[in-house]
């Protein structure tokens, strides 16, 4: 009989005092022990002190999960639980890196208590007295949960401590990256559920909790991201009439971070009021949020509803599915994606201008007129779709704003490796119908704002015009006429 294989995932944030004592309450339990094989992922989820990374010398026998960027509880985990399942483990534990395990017979145990996720009595200190957690309550008018202090029936269970069997990620992906952090453990307990697996506690069985060791080094931040995770779990799973209600107590929420909002800009207090409020107001008039994901060339989209941008950089649509460009445009999309919601989101995006001003040309050159023009628009328009449709592929709804029309001549593009003015309108003409030829035949919408704002000899009109190279946010009504015409905004 081949025996249970159990993947433990402990995620550490800057935080190796804490996961020392983890993994060494985990290693008391011997990977020959009988009954179950044992294997320890430890992800290092983005830290940046020295000693995170060294904690694998001292571990010898935990595998290393690196991640170059803070994914989040969520997408931390994600990232062990897919080398577990990877590994073959039959089942897999969530365990938070400021937990301990106490009982000793805790795998034994887990492995028969017959939920298929299982949660231990967590045990922590709270107010100088020893405190036990029995899962949790969900408030349905406020979204406020409530951890049960005593036995109950409990909606869903802590995230500190999740014991799964392996088959529920046959139907169930993971934790949703959507929330960064918290609320991500109800929305995973209420999917399983939903799904109809059986979750439940074992009461016999203890972990230790030292809770927020590592959340609490986000310090403001962390009110930031619980206000957002709280107001994404309400518009998912709480009744129409419980708006008025959530949207008060999520503006509480953020009134705490009232003293952060004093001490910084009207700019950087515009773009931390401004995601809540149009979300807020997205849910009112039941509209989804656009996520205008490009290049400088969404800047002009800022604080405008029901716009949210997200800057990449210089990024090109030829780079863009690229893990090695300068510019980290992939990286930057994938950690932009993973906190976005998918159910009440449209991904807009918006890229190709850079192409069309350098790259296409200098490619050309480059290659030494071996490969046409033609040929590497083509190129270009195929990796661009690439990743637009790996995009819609993880579930989010897409679509492609047409590229910014040539804009003016000026002294900065008269280098070698640009084209001249003529040839460049040429280029973009001819990507603008080859990318909106490829993305209708896929099924991918096109937004054709070219067609609006190019003057007759391919450059941008004068009125639409914000500098030699991007357009003024006078396009922003003519965006939004679009979008209603592919029924995707209605008011």
């Amino acid at each position: 009989m081949k025996l249970p294989k159990i993947g433990a995932v402990v995620v550490n944030y800057n935080n190796p005092s804490d996961t020392r004592e983890t993994l060494k309450s985990l290693l008391r339990f011997s990977t020959n022990q009988e009954g179950f094989g044992l294997a320890i992922y430890l992800v290092n989820n983005g830290c940046t002190d020295p000693e995170s990374s060294r904690l694998v010398e001292q571990f010898p026998h935990v595998v290393q999960i690196v991640s170059n960027t803070n994914l989040g509880f969520a997408g931390g985990n994600n990232l062990g639980l897919k080398k577990a399942l990877k590994d073959g483990c039959s089942h897999v534990l969530f365990i938070n890196n400021d937990a301990t395990i106490i009982s000793d017979d805790f795998f034994e145990k887990m492995l028969l208590s017959g939920f298929s996720i299982t949660s231990p009595l967590i045990e922590y200190t709270q107010n100088g007295k020893t405190v036990h957690d029995f899962g949790g309550k969900i408030d349905y008018l406020f979204g406020r949960n409530t951890h049960l202090l005593s036995p109950g029936k409990a909606d869903y269970y802590s995230g500190a401590c999740l014991f799964t069997k392996s088959e529920v990620f046959k139907k169930i992906r993971g934790f949703d990256e959507a929330f960064f952090l918290y609320y991500e453990d109800v929305d995973f307990c209420l999917k399983a559920k939903e799904a109809g697996f059986a979750i439940g506690l074992l009461a016999s069985v203890k972990i230790s909790h030292r809770l927020s060791s590592s959340t609490n080094k986000l310090g403001a931040k962390k009110i930031k991201i619980l206000a957002r995770s709280h107001l994404l779990f309400c518009r998912r799973y709480l009744p129409v009439f419980s708006f008025p209600f959530y949207s008060l107590f999520n503006l509480y929420l953020n009134s705490k971070r009232i003293p952060e909002f004093l001490k910084a800009k009207k700019t950087e207090l515009n773009q931390s009021l401004y995601p809540t409020l149009n979300w807020l107001f997205c849910i009112f008039l039941k509209i989804p949020q656009f996520h205008l994901i490009g290049d400088s060339h969404v800047w002009n989209y800022e604080l405008t509803h029901p716009f949210i941008i997200h800057h990449l950089g210089a990024a090109t649509a030829f780079n863009l599915g690229s893990q090695n460009s300068l510019t980290g445009s992939y990286q930057k999309l994938q950690i932009t994606l993973n906190k976005i919601n998918k159910r009440s989101s449209v991904i807009i995006f918006e890229l190709g201008e850079i192409d069309c001003r350098l790259h296409i040309y200098h490619q050309y050159r480059k290659k030494n007129r071996t490969k046409s023009i033609k040929q590497i628009i083509d190129k270009t328009v195929s990796n661009y779709l690439k990743v637009v449709g790996e995009t819609e592929g993880k579930g989010f709804k897409v679509a492609i704003l047409s590229p910014t029309p040539t804009g003016i001549e000026q002294n900065i593009y008269q280098k070698e490796f640009f084209a001249n003015l003529k040839k460049r309108d040429q280029i973009t003409l001819q990507f603008h119908r080859v990318l909106r030829e490829k993305a209708e035949k896929r099924g991918i919408i096109y937004l054709d704002l070219y067609s609006l704002v190019a003057s007759k000899n391919g450059g941008i009109k004068k009125k639409f015009r914000q500098d030699e190279v991007h357009l003024n946010s006078a396009v922003i009504p003519l965006t939004l006429r679009l979008l209603k015409a592919k029924q995707l905004y209605q008011l």
